[in-house]
């Protein structure tokens, strides 16, 4: 089974956004920047190559603080300056998917969209891409979207969960019942008959579906995006782009509005999955001419 590499793009995000970034992330540098694991490659080049040559790397978006854009660069060669999202306001997830909707080819119904986050560790990235590619094969047949699930094998208090479906609706493939936060999660006891699955923040969609759950499901959201797309590859587009964030209202996709669709999957794989990202060990900032 083989990716779709005429259809397919991946954005990459580069640290978490759930967060403001007037906070943390602009005193220390996002791990996704760092040779975190002694590698010689920074977490960033590690997911990017995960994905290369199996999808195009004109395919490939990084999406990142404005602030870390030029360093996005510096580290993959490869992508055009295009293909870096520098965010201006980060209010969620959400408003980022939007930008990135809006961003991508909407007129081929075929287009499907992986979001990747650039923190985590894969160990076994054949067994990765086979199941990114049984995803994308999901949501072209039943439309949705799907999450990427591990099973646990300890209990992990930083991580999110997914709860999953006790029947499967197609081959490996279940219903989503529930998110659940690692605050409020009561932590179960992970046999493997437990439906109970570590939440990787993997998703994938088809590109008309993602904008149709937005305009449906975060109308305002939609609008926002919508108006700055009209200044797309202009002078403009930086300024639409930080009045579309300004505006925009703070959602969180999982909660406001995945969970009031019926078509969310969930996909449990096994790649050697952890998420780095958990990991505290803050790096200093790139000075404000990198």
């Amino acid at each position: 089974m083989s990716l779709q590499i005429n259809k397919t793009f991946v954005a990459i995000i580069t640290h978490r956004f759930e967060a403001s970034l007037s906070g943390p992330e602009e005193t220390f540098l996002p791990r996704a920047f760092t040779d975190f694991l002694g590698t010689g490659k920074t977490l960033l080049q590690q997911t990017f190559e995960r994905f290369v040559p199996h999808v195009p790397s004109e395919h490939i978006i990084i999406v990142t603080a404005a602030v870390y854009r030029a360093l996005a660069m510096e580290q993959l060669p490869l992508i055009h300056p295009g293909q870096v999202m520098g965010v201006p306001v980060s209010k969620s997830p959400a408003a980022i998917l939007a930008h990135l909707a809006f961003k991508l080819p909407q007129q081929d119904s075929g287009v499907s969209l992986i979001v990747a986050p650039a923190d985590h560790l894969v160990l076994q990235n054949h067994a990765f891409l086979h199941v990114c590619s049984h995803a994308i094969g999901v949501v072209n047949s039943r439309g949705g979207v799907v999450v990427l699930g591990v099973q646990p094998t300890h209990v992990n208090q930083y991580y999110r969960y997914i709860k999953r479906s006790a029947k499967c609706v197609d081959e490996g493939v279940f219903r989503v019942e529930q998110f659940l936060e690692h605050t409020t999660v009561q932590y179960p006891s992970f046999h493997p008959e437990d439906r109970y699955l570590w939440h990787t923040g993997i998703y994938i969609w088809k590109v008309t579906d993602l904008l149709g759950a937005i305009r449906r499901l975060l109308p305002t959201l939609f609008r926002c995006f919508k108006n700055a797309a009209l200044s797309f590859n202009s002078a403009s587009e930086e300024a639409a782009l930080q009045l579309a964030y300004a505006s925009s209202p703070a959602a969180n996709f999982d909660t406001e509005a995945f969970c009031k669709s019926e078509k969310i999957y969930v996909i449990p794989g096994s790649f050697g999955w952890s998420d780095i990202g958990t990991w505290y060990e803050p790096q200093s900032p790139p000075s404000e001419t990198t």
